[in-house]
């Protein structure tokens, strides 16, 4: 299953182009994504984020930091209130927006519309990973390939001396999550 990205403009922000773009670019990286739109109160987004469960919230603010601050609270009230889980959010928005955000902890990843297409599509291809290492592995060859996908499937035979040594070196790979 694909990890989603639930996005939202909040507050009474309108500017979504930089939103839609960010979704459009998760979903060619191969992410489900849906969007609440621009003005979601933080009421609304909670639900939205209890009704879907999101892999991560992309949330996008450009107005005042002050209000941000107060939005950022709010929503982590909503969130304690409503017995969630806190979800993974990213933020893009104002350079001055984005201190408040980085201040408030709230926030794994923070844009502020400089960044190449290169470098969001690192985000997502690591975000996207880090859901699959999540989940357990694919129990089919071809189920695998597609999980793995773009990168290839690697098979590998691994021994060494004594069995002892072999577990733990079989062990350090599988940790290691290279094979």
């Amino acid at each position: 299953m694909k990890p989603l990205i639930l996005g939202a403009v909040i507050g009474a922000g309108s500017n979504a182009a930089s939103l839609h773009h960010f979704l459009a670019q998760a979903q060619a990286a191969g992410c489900a994504t849906h969007s609440l739109g621009t003005a979601v109160a933080p009421s609304r987004l909670i639900d939205g984020i209890a009704h879907m469960q999101p892999s991560i919230v992309a949330l996008s603010y450009r107005n005042t930091p002050e209000i941000a601050a107060q939005l950022f609270d709010e929503i982590r009230a909503l969130i304690r209130e409503r017995g969630l889980t806190d979800p993974r959010f990213i933020l893009g928005g104002s350079p001055p927006v984005l201190k408040v955000a980085r201040a408030s902890g709230m926030f794994e990843r923070t844009f502020d519309g400089t960044e190449s297409p290169a470098e969001i599509d690192a985000y997502l291809r690591a975000f996207i990973h880090s859901e699959e290492r999540r989940t357990a592995p694919a129990q089919t060859l071809i189920a695998r390939i597609d999980q793995q996908a773009p990168y290839p499937l690697l098979r590998h035979r691994f021994g060494l001396p004594s069995l002892r040594d072999t577990i733990a070196g079989a062990r350090r790979i599988a940790e290691a999550g290279v094979l």
